[in-house]
């Protein structure tokens, strides 16, 4: 009787394996979470606003994927840049994030990251000329922003029914954000000639030396200048230092004012619109910069392609008339308000 029920003990068991092996076999074990993303960020440096706040959004999105970042900073040294990329590119990133310090060395970087197969995603500055392209580029919109910062004064100007004499300072001709700026703002100056008359056109090479010097030389030829139109906030206590002891530097709501647009966005323009002392600004959306940039590092990585090569930024163009609805938008004013 014993030798029978271990007979059947046996059998049953075998018919119990018989039947898992019937329907798939043992349980298949527990899959692997997938591998976090490692996305390389390569910047020229973080010691302004605008990268601070594009960094931080930049992490923002890189924590919402679940995505490791990597960052590096180059210090001013574009040689420093293209070796840290390609330290990037060793590291294993699957995508990497790069501000560049210049627009044309870094095409020896993106040529080792399209040797790779690694995406590189050019941030606020293209790369110079077609020799290497990047798998995409995240920029401003440079010439729809100078263009429609300088729209907004020639409706004042119809208004007013006056015609501004405008001086116009232009960036490094080295420098693909200074050039489309120059040209947004000249083919709005030259839409509207009854509206302007450009007195000077400043070559500064992002020098403010250069720009005053060349401000002061403006204003001694002809005093009655009152436009000034700057491709960046890095040039507005320097146009200050210049209009200050003219009696010019006072506010939108004084006779003497001269109305001023810039470009960027920064603490310093901040402060100077809420004051009245500047009336126009083309404004960079970081938040825009940071989280497109990352989002579309992770869609590379996955194997996305974009259907442009590049996605441009639409800005925020902050005047008097809309300051109070927009300047809670913008990274400078935070910056400024948080002082």
């Amino acid at each position: 009787m014993k030798k029978m029920k271990k007979l059947l003990a046996v059998m049953l068991a075998l018919a119990l394996m018989a039947g898992l092996a019937a329907c798939g076999g043992s349980p298949a074990p527990a899959e692997e979470p997938a591998k976090a993303l490692k996305i390389g960020v390569s910047l020229d440096t973080i010691d302004s606003d605008f990268w601070v706040s594009t960094i931080d959004n930049m992490n923002e999105a890189a924590a919402a994927a679940g995505a490791e970042v990597v960052q590096r900073l180059c210090e001013g040294d574009a040689n420093k840049q293209n070796q840290q990329i390609e330290d990037l590119i060793a590291q294993g990133c699957d995508a990497i994030l790069c501000g560049a310090r210049d627009g044309g060395a870094i095409v020896a970087a993106v040529k080792k990251c399209n040797e790779a197969g690694v995406p590189i995603i050019m941030v606020s500055r293209a790369v110079m000329g077609d020799e290497a392209l990047p798998s995409l580029q995240v920029l401003v919109d440079n010439i729809s922003l100078a263009s429609g910062s300088v729209e907004w004064v020639a409706q004042k100007a119809q208004e007013e029914g006056k015609k501004y004499k405008a001086v116009l300072l232009v960036g490094s001709l080295g420098d693909q954000n200074a050039l489309e700026r120059q040209q947004g703002h000249k083919e709005a100056l030259e839409k509207y000639p009854d509206c302007f008359e450009i007195v000077a056109e400043i070559p500064t090479d992002w020098k403010v030396d250069q720009a005053y010097a060349g401000l002061q030389n403006a204003f001694e030829k002809d005093p009655d200048i009152n436009l000034i139109i700057t491709p960046s906030d890095a040039m507005l206590t320097t146009i200050q230092s210049v209009l200050e002891p003219l009696g010019k530097w006072v506010p939108a709501s004084d006779p003497n004012h001269v109305r001023i647009v810039t470009f960027d966005g920064d603490s310093t323009f901040a402060k100077m619109m809420e004051e009245g002392y500047v009336d126009c600004g083309a404004v960079n959306d970081t938040r825009f910069m940071g989280a497109e940039s990352m989002n579309w590092a992770i869609k590379l990585a996955n194997g996305e392609k974009p259907a442009e090569l590049n996605a441009l930024d639409p800005g925020i163009v902050a005047t008097l008339d809309n300051w109070s609805d927009v300047k809670g938008d913008i990274w400078g004013y935070v910056a400024y308000s948080s002082k």
